[in-house]
């Protein structure tokens, strides 16, 4: 009678392993169409209708997250942005290009993928910011937890 208890156990604990890894899965992308600056504003694009997204381009609401705003040159500011992303862990720069930055972000116990942009528009003092993540519905707050510690760590250092 123990063992049959113990195997059920483990059985609803697998269950519910399972359930949780498809909720995740379920609206599984990949990298592709979000990415990059679009062309007619030059801005990132905003976020889709999953509230695992934040973006200083959305309109005011759960997505809209503020931009980083700055000082002095814009070259300046996104070469001490990326200093600081490169000592953050489980972040990598995958591109820079100009005022452009990707970098992408893996989740610590799933190894779930998040992809974060930063530009700078011409004649601004702000960097605008994107991060969604590739996987899920929801995130639960991580990727607006993460730019919030970006911009904690650049308006600080």
């Amino acid at each position: 009678m123990e063992k049959l208890i113990k195997y059920g156990l483990l059985l609803v604990i697998l269950l519910i392993c399972f359930l949780l890894i498809r909720f995740f899965m379920l609206g599984y992308k990949s990298r592709g169409s979000e990415l990059g600056v679009v062309a007619f504003d030059g801005s990132l694009k905003s976020c889709g209708t999953k509230p695992n997204c934040v973006s200083s381009r959305a309109e005011k609401g759960p997505f809209f997250i503020s931009p980083i705003s700055f000082s002095g040159d814009p070259a300046a500011a996104l070469l001490k942005l990326e200093g600081i992303l490169a000592k953050m862990d489980r972040l990598k720069v995958e591109k820079k290009e100009g005022a452009y930055l990707y970098v992408t972000a893996r989740s610590k116990i799933f190894g779930f993928v998040d992809d974060v942009q930063f530009h700078i528009p011409a004649g601004v003092s702000w960097i605008e910011v994107r991060s969604e993540s590739r996987v899920g519905y929801s995130d639960l707050g991580a990727n607006r937890k993460r730019v919030e510690q970006i911009r904690l760590l650049f308006s600080g250092s």
